[in-house]
């Protein structure tokens, strides 16, 4: 069992356990919390719901073919466990801002999340034994899914969204990887009720550092939509967020007490060529920017599935969009 923070999640797996190579994991939240119908609903309906879910077939040992509903590879942070992410939250540019924890509308973040469809994926180190983690590697994962958020098996067009992940590793102590995806989406206008194509493409790249008891993440994580729509200027709508983070962790022996770091910048409009129908200037674009400074202790006995983590979050908004909004969080987790 294992989960993501404030929820309850129930897992079996069965991964390479049958003598084929055929294995499945299942994996479900018992707590998950459904869209609210409008931004100004501060209350969410529970479900209980699939998070992974797929069957799997290993002919090699560097070869897995999924197929299901998987995380996408692409954002680093995203595709880490629970278990292994230093605070209780992910960083603003994985998770973007609810409309309560921020200004006005909800901003998304740049993280993909679950999706369905196939993925091929593997991990190589090149002259040592099969499962071997010693010496230099190298790790893969390419996917075609539906594009569209988890637990919906259909799609708004006929076409798939593709990605793409490769890292190379130094044993499990240091980590370089990127991913890019594309995904020609179509979106209905909730006025017009006409459908609007959009390509939607990203590109990221991270680092991981774990050495003495110190933990070292960094990455940089951006996303381009083109939207058909030009508002009278000729061209197409084209916007691109754009978020950094780097986050710094030392696990102090003896009474693993772990103090904790990130610095997190994300931008959700760092270019754009047009206005936005119904504004008469691009102000609230100038001013969106949020950077967090995210202070946190965890507790990670050795003898227990358990680890106990308190944040403590600045929030820092631009001028003009200022709020009193830092926040604290804490979460017990436990595993088993």
């Amino acid at each position: 069992v294992g989960g993501d923070p404030l929820h309850t999640v129930l897992a079996a797996t069965g991964h390479d356990h049958l003598p084929p190579g055929l294995g499945f994991r299942l994996q479900f939240e018992l707590e998950g919390v459904l869209a609210a119908p409008n931004t100004n609903t501060p209350f969410r309906e529970a479900v209980t719901r699939p998070r992974d879910v797929y069957i799997s077939y290993r002919p090699l040992p560097v070869l897995e073919v999924q197929l299901g509903q998987f995380k996408s590879p692409f954002d680093l942070e995203a595709l880490l466990s629970t278990q292994d992410i230093l605070f209780a939250r992910r960083s603003v540019g994985s998770r973007g801002v609810s409309p309560f924890a921020g200004y006005r509308d909800p901003i998304n973040g740049l993280s993909v999340g679950r999706e369905v469809g196939a993925q091929v994926t593997g991990r190589w180190h090149p002259g040592q034994p099969e499962g071997s983690t010693d010496g230099l590697g190298l790790s893969y994962a390419v996917a075609a899914t539906n594009g569209i958020e988890a637990n919906l098996t259909y799609n708004d067009n006929d076409k798939l969204a593709f990605y793409g992940r490769a890292a190379v590793h130094w044993e499990d102590m240091v980590q370089l990887g990127g991913a890019a995806y594309i995904n020609d989406a179509t979106l209905l206008d909730e006025d017009s009720e006409e459908a609007i194509d959009s390509t939607i493409t990203g590109l990221t790249g991270d680092l991981i550092v774990r050495a003495a008891g110190a933990t070292l993440f960094a990455n940089v994580t951006q996303r381009s939509e083109q939207l058909a729509l030009d508002f009278g200027a000729g061209n197409p709508t084209v916007t691109t967020s754009r978020a950094f983070q780097f986050q710094a962790a030392y696990e102090i022996p003896v009474v693993h007490i772990q103090p904790a770091y990130r610095f997190s910048f994300y931008d959700p409009t760092a270019e754009y060529n047009a206005t936005d129908d119904g504004f008469t200037a691009n102000e609230p674009r100038e001013r969106d920017a949020l950077t967090y400074h995210t202070i946190g202790l965890n507790y990670l006995p050795p003898a227990y599935p358990l680890q106990i983590m308190v944040n403590y979050t600045i929030t820092q908004e631009q001028a003009g969009n200022e709020l009193e909004n830092n926040r604290f969080d804490a979460i017990v987790q436990l595993t088993f």
